[in-house]
């Protein structure tokens, strides 16, 4: 708890201090400040209704909020990945725009426009993993797979869905295509097929796709069982030792009863 409380710290300083220098009104979201708050997951009532009161509060104080979150909350080298992220990259531009004696307009205005493409894309990958889902039957899966979503997003959605293409917007994205591709697949995100799949005989993308299914099936079939591979690691304490010694107890007797 104090490690995630510290991330949350750790970013709300960076951001605000990336726009303490900015005396003058910026040109950019209406001249609102961008603050990014990292919590440790949205899938819980409790940081739901932390999200909503930080809302609350921006709202209140002219803020633009960015909320981001690891897709699990026991995922804790996640969240800190975001937040060191976040963090160094924001360093990385201070330096790359260091004033010299004094602050200009134009490089704090090149330095927020870059600070919120980042927390913009952050966000958007973050919500796509909640927004696509197929779970219902929840207040809250069924909030968030209904809700409306930022325009940068839907835009992502409307050309994918056309023609299951994806592009990075910029160098900058954290997230590579193949990221996303993944994250709307496998949640089940229908899309057409790319146009150019037509010119491309079918035998030879049956013939492909048998090719990479054997791949697969060779290197799973070379790979050691659950148990197997539970049971090769080393144990440090007395939990471990006995996780191990339970793991490999069921191997056991899942061999017997095959």
């Amino acid at each position: 708890m104090l490690k995630s409380t510290v991330a949350h710290v750790l970013v709300l300083v960076a951001a605000l201090t990336s726009f303490a220098c900015n005396r003058a009104p910026a040109t950019e979201s209406g001249g609102k400040p961008v603050v990014a708050l990292v919590l440790k997951t949205l899938n819980h009532p409790y940081f739901v209704d932390m999200r909503r009161g930080a809302q609350d509060a921006a709202d209140r104080l002219g803020v633009t909020l960015q909320v981001q979150a690891a897709e699990r909350e026991i995922d804790v080298e996640r969240q800190m990945q975001i937040v060191e992220n976040l963090i160094q990259t924001g360093i990385h531009r201070l330096l790359a725009l260091f004033p010299a004696t004094g602050f200009s307009q134009p490089d704090i205005n090149e330095y927020n426009r870059q600070a919120r493409f980042e927390f913009e894309d952050v966000r958007d990958f973050i919500i796509a993993h909640y927004n696509v889902t197929r779970r219902s039957g929840e207040p809250f899966w069924d909030y968030v797979r209904t809700m409306d979503v930022p325009d940068t997003l839907s835009e992502r959605y409307e050309l994918f869905r056309s023609s299951g293409r994806f592009f990075k917007h910029g160098a900058a994205e954290l997230f590579a295509e193949e990221s996303w591709v993944q994250v709307l697949l496998g949640q089940g995100f229908e899309a057409k097929a790319d146009p150019v799949a037509q010119f491309v005989p079918t035998e030879e993308i049956v013939g492909f796709l048998n090719d990479m299914a054997e791949i697969i099936a060779e290197v799973a079939e070379s790979l050691p069982d659950h148990g197997d591979f539970v049971s090769r690691l080393p144990s440090s304490t007395p939990k471990a030792q006995e996780a191990v010694a339970t793991s490999t107890l069921m191997h056991n007797l899942a061999e017997v009863h095959r």
